[in-house]
């Protein structure tokens, strides 16, 4: 009788873990950030890694092709333009991802200076979502 019991305590334990783990991986939780956050984290973070990488500063050297590489990389639905000024305001350079226009939709924007060369230049990099054609 009392292994019948212990053997039903452990029945009892392993259909209840059971349960939980059930209950557990059926739960749908799937967390989002807005569209705008994602898209300010986005801008923030590939300007980071253009000027950690030097990428602007072969910009201000006048070479664009790393630059261009990575607003390539970006996610599909984003569109991104690098925009490098120098101390008077003036525009230097321009890279931007192909097939990507101008468009009314929400834009994100940040800015940094960038010294290269014994000059300072002001880079601002623009993101916004890509038109979907109807």
């Amino acid at each position: 009788m009392k292994a019948f019991i212990t053997s039903l305590d452990g029945l009892v334990a392993v259909s209840i873990m059971f349960l939980m783990l059930v209950l557990m991986f059926s739960q749908d939780f799937h967390p989002t950030a807005p569209r705008g956050v994602y898209l300010k984290q986005l801008t923030l973070d590939a300007l980071s890694v253009l000027e950690k990488s030097g990428r602007l500063g072969g910009m201000a050297s006048g070479n664009s092709t790393a630059v261009r590489e990575l607003l390539d990389a970006a996610p599909p639905s984003v569109c991104m333009q690098v925009i490098l000024e120098d101390t008077a305001g003036s525009v230097l350079s321009v890279a931007q991802r192909p097939e990507c226009y101008e468009t009314d939709s929400e834009r994100q924007s940040a800015a940094t200076v960038l010294a290269h060369g014994g000059r300072l230049y002001l880079a601002r990099l623009e993101s916004w979502y890509r038109e979907v054609p109807s």
